[in-house]
């Protein structure tokens, strides 16, 4: 900006990483045949410099001839451009509103709440590594140590290849087979996979925040650092292993658990333990903690036991954060800078207020870990005589009933519960697409339903959420 006097953007779009469509819902193309979106970039130069450059941005949206019949018959004077005003740090060369900035920034970095954060596993080998079914991912593994293995058609199966950054063949040959290693993961949302996770075998184990998750009682908060294609509600909880693409397929998930267990790092004990030394320790920042009991007027409690009307402890505060991230009017409000970096808190000093938001963000987290009595109450009908299976092209949804294949399906689901996404993920649909070729069993049928009741009961708790927040800033 300090080089040139005017710069003009125009971007043009056609994203396939992105899967970009218009503003108006129709299709959108690239000019060239590649993934990445393109943009042209005109930058100007005057005889006499000015102080700072110009900047102009422009859009083109719609097929691939529409956008070369554009810019064929226009130039720079006949385009349509916004000015911008790029500023420190970031300068972004697009349309920003950020008018809460001051206000936003004033919050806590949740980053600045949990000492550790790690991103989630990646096994870079998923067809080998996860399985719906426990029993056919302990023959696989069996099979990957023994000399089947290593035959050509199990190689080229299951992709037990080097690459540049894993060296499988020297993992496998410096472990064992050993049934411990299969646990339960979250994959996708609500979608728990069986997986192989010794962590000297899997590419990126994410051992460091795993430690503390894997065989452990713990809550562990999901969430992105920016999000490449402006996803609204990537926020989810888990109590076991977390795949990276948790919440979507083109940003890697960070994971922060609300406890550490035996830790051996001495800084963070000390960082971490608030004055306590029992054992599990929060993985909550002393400063927040003090913080946030300056402004409540309660004392924080690790326990949390004793007097839970004069005192807070870490899962109150695990559920406060939880439901302010649940609220539409916050993800709505701050949609700008949760595109950007790490998600902020408000902090209230209305201990009225925190409480409730207490109990919907528990409500939430209990919906989410698919603990809730709520889910015992079905509200799905499984309809239609057949053999259950997923088919191809399928689900469809018609009617408030989402069919699994031309006979049956799942009755009574509404259409804003179906078109509900967490994230990257339609949820009710990506769920039952992720499982086509297969045959529901009767457990798989009945977590169905319970996905339904939960994605009900999320979008009536986020109703509520905002309900009870008497008005933005929170105060």
């Amino acid at each position: 900006m300090e080089s040139f006097d005017e710069i003009y953007i125009l971007n043009l779009h056609g994203s396939a990483k992105k899967l970009e469509v218009a503003p108006d819902g129709s299709k959108d193309e690239n000019v060239f045949d590649i993934q990445q979106g393109v943009c042209i970039g005109l930058f100007v130069k005057h005889n006499r410099k000015s102080a700072q450059a110009k900047v102009y941005h422009g859009d083109l949206w719609g097929d691939r001839n529409a956008k070369n019949t554009f810019l064929l018959s226009n130039e720079i004077n006949t385009s349509s451009w916004n000015l911008l005003a790029p500023s420190s740090p970031n300068y972004f060369f697009v349309p920003k509103d950020f008018s809460f900035e001051k206000e936003y920034k004033s919050y806590h970095s949740i980053r600045d709440i949990f000492t550790l954060g790690q991103n989630g596993l990646k096994t870079d080998r998923d067809d080998l590594f996860f399985d719906f079914q426990r029993d056919t991912l302990i023959e696989r593994m069996k099979t990957f140590y023994s000399s089947a293995g290593k035959q050509r058609d199990f190689l080229e199966k299951y992709n037990v290849f080097d690459s540049s950054s894993f060296d499988i063949e020297a993992r496998r040959s410096s472990t064992r087979f050993n049934q411990q290693f299969v646990k339960s993961c979250l994959y996708r949302p609500f979608d728990f996979r069986w997986l192989y996770y010794n962590p000297n075998l899997v590419s990126r184990p994410a051992f460091e925040v795993m430690q503390h998750i894997n065989d452990k009682k713990n809550l562990a908060l999901i969430c992105l650092r920016q999000s490449r294609r402006s996803e609204e509600g990537t926020f989810l909880v888990a109590d076991r292993l977390i795949n990276k693409d948790a919440v979507t397929i083109f940003d890697i998930a960070t994971v922060f658990p609300l406890y550490l267990h035996n830790s051996d790092d001495a800084a963070s004990q000390r960082e971490l333990s608030l004055g306590f030394s029992k054992s599990p320790i929060t993985n909550l920042k002393s400063a927040f903690v003090m913080d946030a009991a300056r402004r409540l007027r309660v004392k924080f409690d690790l326990d949390n036991t004793k007097d839970r009307i004069a005192s807070f402890g870490p899962e109150d505060i695990f559920h406060y954060i939880y439901a302010i991230f649940y609220s539409p009017t916050y993800r709505e409000r701050y949609a700008e800078f949760l595109k950007i970096d790490f998600p902020r808190v408000p902090l209230t000093r209305n201990l009225d207020l925190f409480r409730a938001l207490v109990a919907k963000g528990a409500d939430l987290v209990a919906l989410h870990l698919m603990e809730s009595p709520a889910l015992e109450k079905p509200i799905t009908t499984f309809v239609g005589r057949g053999d259950n299976g997923v088919a191809s092209g399928y689900p469809k949804y018609e009617k408030k009933t989402v069919w699994i294949n031309a006979e049956q399906g799942f009755e009574g689901v509404p259409q804003n519960v179906y078109e509900f996404h967490i994230g990257g993920y339609q949820v009710c649909h990506k769920w039952l697409k992720d499982r086509r070729g297969r045959t529901l069993s009767a457990e798989d049928k009945t977590h169905y339903a319970k996905i339904v009741v939960a994605l009900r009961e999320t979008m009536r708790l986020m109703r509520e959420i905002d309900e009870v927040i008497p008005g933005w800033p929170i105060e």
